[in-house]
């Protein structure tokens, strides 16, 4: 087993989900089903470009992604565990010499401290920061990317006034190093709920409430998260009407950059849509421009998470380059009844030998005039 980084002081785990008869007898019990088994139905592309023959893909295994499709979720269950150790900053949770294997995604095995091996892990040591009784675990990898926030790390937030479940504890978050997770936790004291943020030191909680992750990794939301949503539009106040038109420009990104945006915006602006970058804006912000918009145009980003907040029926055309087709957003707006669209553009052949992020894309503005007059979009 590697372990990257020095050689401080480190503790070895053996992976094991929460479902093993194992745990059962170190404190880990089923505590109900939190959302029944069902199925996420995925349509088919509504308008843009519905036909993948046509568009020449570079990796033709993508064409596969674009026919309506049913994924069969199973039931998901709560977890009450006794005497876990939940460690910073991910929110990795161990029991006796047992590292749940549900906490280990988007973990970075190649900083300092950490290793993995199949089912050997190694954990840097961060001492026990403080005791609690009951915590609820609302953490993950990826804290700080603001779309895995909302679909991997918010969704596990399924107490009251969220969700019918009762609970009085203490609600675990990831460090409070962005914007958006500072306002959640100021939203959630607000509402009554202590809430303890793992920077530093790692944490012993007595009875330790659990979900796993319920978005598979940010690629197939679980349809039983839709009221969820809606939930967290009431706690934030969030009651808009949907009447404006927005395009979401990537310009205050360095990571995929459209080459010819100037050109698009120019003509979103003439079919009356605004333009706006959400790094300027705050979470309260973002979710009521979203709440309120009935038609979106955008670069695939993160920023597209707050698609969660939208109304049904809003329509949303996502601009995707061609060696990176990414689908989750489609995929969440199909549990929120929202109608999805995309259009397909090439990346600039000097820059094919990059690395997908740093790649430099265009999009045909023909096809997206097709967009904008197309009713199953427009309307």
């Amino acid at each position: 087993l590697t372990i990257h980084g020095g050689t401080g002081s480190i503790m070895p785990y053996e992976a094991i989900s929460v479902h093993d008869a194992r745990l059962r007898e170190v404190g880990v019990e089923p505590d109900g089903v939190l959302f029944g088994s069902t199925q996420l139905a995925i349509p088919a592309i509504a308008f843009g470009d519905t036909d993948p023959a046509s568009l020449n893909l570079p990796n033709q295994d993508d064409s596969a992604e674009w026919p309506a499709k049913v994924i069969y979720l199973p039931e998901v269950y709560r977890f009450r565990i006794k005497n876990a150790i939940v460690h910073p900053p991910f929110g990795i949770i161990t029991i006796d010499s047992f590292v749940l294997r549900e906490t280990l995604g988007h973990i970075p095995f190649h900083h300092e401290g950490y290793g993995r091996n199949g089912d050997e892990i190694v954990l840097p040591t961060t001492g026990i920061g403080a005791i609690l009784g009951g915590a609820v675990h609302v953490m993950g990898g990826n804290y700080d990317n603001y779309y895995h926030l909302i679909a991997d790390i918010l969704t596990k937030l399924q107490v009251e006034p969220l969700s019918p479940y009762h609970f009085t504890g203490t609600v675990l978050l990831p460090p409070i190093v962005t914007p958006p997770l500072r306002d959640i936790a100021m939203r959630l004291a607000q509402a009554g709920k202590p809430v303890y943020s793992l920077s530093y030191h790692s944490v012993q909680v007595q009875a330790l409430r659990f979900i796993e992750n319920l978005s598979a990794w940010g690629s197939a939301p679980n349809p039983h998260l839709a009221p969820f949503f809606h939930s967290i539009k009431q706690l934030f106040g969030i009651d808009e009407v949907p009447t404006h038109k927005i395009y979401i420009t990537r310009k205050d990104s360095q990571s995929r950059i459209l080459l010819n945006e100037d050109d698009v915006i120019a003509t979103v602006q003439r079919h009356g849509f605004q333009v706006v970058e959400l790094s300027g804006l705050d979470l309260v912000a973002q979710m009521r421009l979203f709440a309120g918009a009935s038609h979106i145009i955008a670069p695939h980003g993160a920023g597209l998470a707050n698609l969660a907040f939208c109304g049904p029926g809003t329509s949303v055309c996502e601009l995707h380059m061609d060696t990176y087709l990414n689908w989750c957003f489609r995929r969440l707006c199909s549990i929120l009844e929202i109608k999805y669209g995309c259009l397909v553009g090439s990346v600039d052949p000097e820059y094919h030998q990059s690395w997908m992020h740093h790649m430099r894309w265009s999009l045909p503005l023909s096809k997206l005039e097709s967009v904008l007059v197309d009713r199953g979009f427009v309307h």
